[in-house]
């Protein structure tokens, strides 16, 4: 259930922040470069109603050999509670851009201290993108085709100051997503002025710009701007999550005595369901306000769907075991080599990742009895069970052993890999008998006799029961700084479900 404090992301100085960083300043060569007083500003994070942190932005301009070059620091620190253990992130970005926002360089940075850190540094090269990645201890290279008509992260805000909106006009333009590392279309448009409550409570007439961003379908930003296009206040669709600008001393109060637990928050509560693990099939009507598409619920070996309505979907979830000869279970189509590549998380030709997998498993035995026990030994090698980590790399808990559902889940990815079982993560819901309600989960899936069969470290109980709702899955191929396209099917009807329990069939 630890996939939870993947989720809070929001837009800011055009780039997606998935949680805090701290206050780091640029470095800049003082022979080759002269600069103006930096413009600030401060705000302060709240979801749900409740204060989880800060974030910071500062630009300035220099004359660096002649050249003017705009530097835009974005930084951001949230703090959560997650079934009453407590995570920190930290989110740092630095952009480089010319006077037209073209993209110079930049670094992005997502820290979860004590136990993960992941760098990105990109610079143009001509007609190159040159990518620099470190992660869990091992550095990546990469390139990829730049086009010169590409904005800067930070063009989206300072476009508004220098060339307001007219209501009724919109802008759209191509920029680069650190988070993604890949180009997305963001689109503004002023919606008019509108009347909305500040942190103070008091009202004010602002115009509403309305953001939305091509790599994430329906998420939605409504910014909040005074007549010199300066951001006083956001707001998103995800997970009710609102800044407000204030002052250096606000943003940095102390956050006491209120602190959200995301994980009972965001919790889909349900009728009890005895008996959970032993489950076999269980059929739920799942209304969704605003709508259930297609792709929020995928059909596959574990489940099939029944559209009910535009808003409600009849989900019946069928547990599958490996090596139980399921027959009557769909098969999958065989998976390319993305499913059994190394990659930034699951770094299966790591030596330490290569030695687990031989521990973990007898050297024969059929690719199920392998699964199995892989599933097994990585539930008891990862000791320390906890919420105060991050999404870490493979390597990283082949290291610390620690983590929750999210460390368990690309432990085992990267091992079957190991073994050269095609593997992938799933991401959904998972039913808390503590709670009695389904929270955010991932787990993984192995390629096993022809079908895609799940396999949840976490439980460690050779497979799962039909109490996991599958809602995405990803190979974690690429080369984005962290995953966020996996994840946001969950973030974005967290809140906004409600599942019934129609019927429920035992082993």
């Amino acid at each position: 259930m630890g996939m939870l404090n993947r989720l809070i992301s929001f837009r800011r100085s055009g780039t997606i922040l998935l949680a805090c960083t701290m206050l780091t300043a640029s470095h800049v060569a003082a022979d080759s470069s002269s600069e103006a007083d930096p413009d600030e500003s401060w705000q302060v994070v709240y979801i749900g109603g409740k204060r989880i942190g800060y974030a910071y932005s500062s630009e300035r301009t220099l004359n660096r050999n002649g050249e003017t070059v705009i530097l835009t620091d974005v930084l951001t620190q949230m703090t959560i509670t997650r079934f009453n253990g407590q995570l920190t992130m930290r989110v740092k970005q630095q952009i480089e851009e010319d006077n037209d926002g073209n993209l110079l360089k930049f670094t992005f940075e997502v820290e979860n201290p004590p136990n993960s850190r992941t760098r990105t540094l990109g610079v143009v090269k001509g007609d190159q993108l040159h990518l620099t990645t470190s992660s869990g201890g091992r550095t990546q290279e990469s390139t990829q085709p730049w086009d010169r008509d590409v904005k800067s992260p930070a063009w989206q805000e300072r476009t508004l100051r220098e060339k307001p909106l007219k209501e009724g006009e919109s802008r759209t333009f191509r920029t680069f997503d650190p988070q993604f590392n890949r180009v997305a279309e963001i689109r503004l448009t002023n919606e008019g002025t509108a009347e909305t409550a500040m942190l103070d409570g008091k009202t004010r007439t602002l115009e509403h710009i309305r953001m939305t961003h091509s790599l994430l379908p329906g998420f939605i930003v409504d910014s909040y701007t005074d007549e010199d296009g300066r951001t006083l206040k956001t707001e998103t669709n995800l997970l009710g999550t609102v800044t407000y600008e204030v002052s250096e001393e606000v943003a940095l109060e102390e956050i006491a005595g209120d602190e959200l637990d995301l994980a009972l928050e965001t919790l889909v509560e349900v009728e009890k369901i005895d008996r959970p693990f032993e489950t076999a099939s269980v059929t739920y009507r799942i209304t969704v306000e605003g709508g259930v598409q297609n792709d929020h619920f995928p059909e596959g070996p574990t489940q099939q769907r029944n559209p009910i309505s535009d808003d409600v979907v009849e989900l019946t979830v069928t547990s599958i075991r490996p090596g139980a000869g399921d027959g009557n279970a769909p098969a999958s189509p065989t998976p390319g080599p993305d499913y059994l590549d190394s990659t930034r998380f699951l770094e299966c030709k790591d030596p330490k990742i290569v030695e687990l997998a031989a521990e973990g498993a007898a050297s024969e035995g059929t690719d199920a009895e392998v699964a199995i026990a892989l599933e097994k030994f990585v539930h008891q090698k990862i000791r320390i069970k906890d919420f105060s980590t991050a999404l870490a790399t493979a390597s990283e808990v082949a290291r610390s052993l620690e983590g929750d559902c999210t460390e368990h889940a690309v432990l085992l990815a990267a091992l079957l890999r190991a073994r050269g079982i095609p593997s992938r993560v799933a991401i959904g819901l998972v039913y808390a008998p503590r709670h009695s309600g389904f929270a955010g989960h991932m787990w993984t899936e192995a390629f096993l006799d022809g079908r895609w069969v799940p396999l949840d470290a976490t439980l460690g109980r050779g497979g799962i029961a039909a109490t996991h709702i599958k809602m995405s899955d990803s190979s974690l191929a690429g080369d984005s700084a962290v995953p966020v396209g996996a994840f946001f099917s969950v973030t974005m009807l967290l809140g906004r479900m409600q599942i019934d329990i129609e019927s429920v069939e035992h082993q």
